[in-house]
């Protein structure tokens, strides 16, 4: 049952996912040229492994469609928040700056603030899927 649960969660998000890369991709005004360079490497991926797309090797060499993902799960964020932690325990915590969060205090990260954030993306609305794809981790 827990394995139905947690898969139940992934089919939901993938969904999330899939459904918001297809739309910003469509409404893009560049939309024709993302689509084309996505369909060309996907081709000349393909063609360099005859068994498809069924090894990382292969995925890993996908950057266009990467990107696109990646740029609409920034812009079409899931939630605004995330990574929401309890202090717990007796003692406050600092959290730095002579800050300290006493117990019982939810902290979480401003995740959709920081993608659509000025300082750190050019035209943040704008859905720009051939950013560079940054360093798996």
């Amino acid at each position: 049952m827990r394995f139905l649960m947690m898969n139940s969660m992934f089919l939901f998000a993938m969904t999330y996912v899939f459904g918001n890369v297809v739309l910003d991709l469509y409404s893009s005004p560049k939309r024709d040229s993302y689509l084309a360079g996505i369909l060309e490497e996907i081709d000349k991926v393909t063609a360099e492994h005859p068994s498809g797309l069924d090894s990382t090797e292969a995925v890993e060499k996908i950057i266009r469609a990467d990107s696109a993902i990646r740029e609409s799960m920034r812009l079409s964020d899931v939630g605004a928040y995330s990574m929401f932690r309890d202090v717990v325990g007796d003692k406050p915590v600092d959290i730095g700056d002579g800050l300290m969060a006493p117990p019982g205090t939810r902290m979480c990260y401003p995740t959709q603030p920081i993608h659509v954030d000025p300082d750190f993306y050019e035209d943040p609305l704008r859905f720009a899927a051939s950013h560079v794809r940054m360093g798996r981790s």
